[in-house]
């Protein structure tokens, strides 16, 4: 026959017994199974528990195993690849989701952060195309370029040096003095 322990529950503050094997294993901390679930609850809410999650699997994917975990995905993609493209494909004629890719779309398009970041991978895709390793250069002269025209040193000035600003009012100075 076991040798009994008598034991204090941590979760009810209740006593208990249980075999001496279990106490020296390092069991006995709870008087039931009920009580053991009950403390290990943490009582959080689902978007405390889904922040948690989120900042975890952040952690996981840019620490020490990224890379492991880029390799495997790559290989399930390459080992699954002509079912992922068949899955896609019937997706894509879905009508459903061609008005929900073309509403995101319209709507990503019409961002102005959106707008700026083309506009500008766009200037560098084109230096880089045309212009090869001298691109940096071609857009610094270009934006210099631009910085002229907006101040008044650029665009203003030079009109007004060539008479081309203010001609109506010039024309009506020149009308009033042949009077």
């Amino acid at each position: 026959m076991a040798r009994m322990v008598e034991k204090f529950c941590q979760y009810r503050g209740v006593t208990f017994e249980i075999a001496r094997g279990q106490h020296n294993a390092g069991r006995g901390k709870y008087c039931s199974r009920p009580c053991s679930h009950a403390a290990r609850r943490q009582n959080k809410s689902l978007e405390q528990r889904r922040a948690e999650k989120a900042e975890y699997d952040r952690k996981r994917r840019n620490g020490p195993l990224r890379e492991t975990i880029l390799a495997k995905k790559r290989q399930h993609y390459e080992d699954n690849r002509p079912e992922f493209l068949a899955k896609f494909a019937e997706r894509r004629k879905d009508p459903a989701y061609k008005a929900y890719m073309k509403e995101y779309g319209a709507r990503y398009r019409s961002d102005p952060e959106w707008k700026a970041h083309k506009r500008q991978y766009d200037r560098e895709y084109r230096a880089r195309k045309m212009y090869g390793d001298f691109d940096v250069v071609y857009l610094v002269l270009r934006e210099l370029e631009e910085e002229l025209q907006n101040t008044g040193e650029g665009n203003a000035s030079r009109q007004y040096e060539r008479g081309r600003s203010n001609r109506c009012q010039l024309n009506r100075r020149a009308g009033a003095k042949e009077v």
